[in-house]
């Protein structure tokens, strides 16, 4: 028992290392934190935010911690049950989900649950995590990747009657279930975003695909997102790049005074402005999504995290502004409260709305540099 015990820290210490953290300070020089809306350090959240390249490396990295602890305490323990390894692995994954120096608020262990199982047992490993590849790629839930595994290969120890490794595995589970519970609770209300993982990596792969994407972008184009995530900031450099007319809609809501029209005296409003043959609607107000969405050619989504977005915020206090008509000098409680919530209020609403409206072109940035490449990209392909 207490190998077992010394195994299981051995592999602690190694899952506190996070890749994830070491790649994204390397390709942003912020903590994982502010990438995405999960802000989740592992591979997943990586690739999504920062692209193939990262997301692989974060993979290869998470694997590697967790070799290395199961092979380091087969070497230590070399007369020691061959369920060594597995506690290994295991302290690894717990490491991983919760390390100590980051407060416990790690990743949600799917790549070293993965690599540990097939490790222990190839045969029943394998079949285990096909068996996540299988259902997330008939559900299109992402999330599902992480539960399924850890359940099949507790299922299978328990035939087996390698009951140690059973009940760690259904620790794991309810884990991932824990890590997950947010998006998996989401699959049935409707408001957990569907991925075609195959169609995903066929883009990825096709550079001549992504670059006529980034040339089209149509005539009436409306920017949504978070406050904070920069929505002016990127309608004005599109309208530079495009020639499109801009229009902020916190101009058109608010007076100088702070005071603001009648919902009715905006609406209409908007109504005018959606009848124009070109334009750049800059501004969230959830109110009107689903109109805009209707009217428009393109939708451009900035889908970033809390942690960037508030960063957005601190950032523009005291900045004059062509977006609003007047100089914000202090953090407003309540954009700040609408912060905290946008992912479980108004971002379902959106994602809802562009899955109702497949037709319509649909730009989504997680980070502040997806978005400025895409920017540099369009302005090369302008060029060109």
């Amino acid at each position: 028992m207490k190998e077992k015990l010394i195994s299981c820290l051995i592999g602690y210490c190694f899952g506190n290392f996070l890749t994830a953290e070491l790649v994204a300070r390397k390709y942003t020089g912020k903590d994982s934190s502010y990438l995405g809306d999960s802000g989740n350090p592992g591979m997943a959240n990586i690739m999504l935010t920062l692209g193939f390249v990262p997301g692989i490396l974060t993979l290869i990295g998470d694997v590697a911690k967790c070799l290395f602890a199961m092979f380091l305490v087969r070497y230590l323990f070399p007369d020691a049950e061959k369920s060594i390894m597995f506690y290994a692995g295991f302290g690894a994954t717990i490491g991983h989900c919760f390390p100590i120096w980051r407060k416990f608020m790690g990743g949600k262990g799917v790549a070293t649950t993965c690599i540990m199982i097939v490790v222990y047992s190839f045969l029943w490993g394998f079949v285990a995590d096909v068996a996540g590849v299988i259902v997330v790629l008939t559900t299109k839930y992402l999330n599902l990747a992480g539960p399924v595994p850890p359940l099949v290969f507790a299922i299978l120890m328990f035939i087996t009657k390698d009951y140690e490794p059973a009940v760690m595995s259904l620790i794991l589970f309810v884990i991932a279930m824990a890590k997950h519970w947010f998006f998996i609770r989401g699959i049935f209300n409707h408001t957990t975003e569907q991925t075609d993982v195959l169609g995903a990596i066929k883009k990825k792969l096709s550079k001549k695909q992504e670059k006529e994407e980034t040339a089209t972008v149509g005539n009436k184009i409306i920017v949504i997102g978070c406050p904070g995530s920069g929505k002016s900031t990127f309608s004005r450099k599109l309208q530079e790049l495009t020639g499109l007319p801009l229009i902020h809609l916190d101009n058109v809501w608010w007076k100088p005074d702070r005071t603001h029209i009648s919902r009715e005296e905006f609406d209409q409003k908007l109504e005018e402005i959606l009848k124009e043959e070109s334009w750049i609607l800059d501004g969230d107000y959830s109110r009107t999504y689903e109109t805009r969405i209707q009217a428009c050619d393109t939708v451009v989504f900035l889908d970033y995290g809390e942690k960037e977005c508030m960063e957005g915020i601190s950032e523009r206090i005291g900045q004059e502004r062509s977006d609003i008509p007047w100089t914000e000098e202090i953090e407003d409680p309540k954009l700040i409260e609408m912060v905290h919530n946008y992912v479980t209020t108004q971002r379902p609403v959106v994602l809802e709305l562009l899955r109702k409206y497949p037709k319509k072109q649909k730009i989504i940035f997680r980070t502040r540099r997806q978005a400025d490449t895409w920017l540099a990209e369009y302005d090369k392909k302008k060029e060109s």
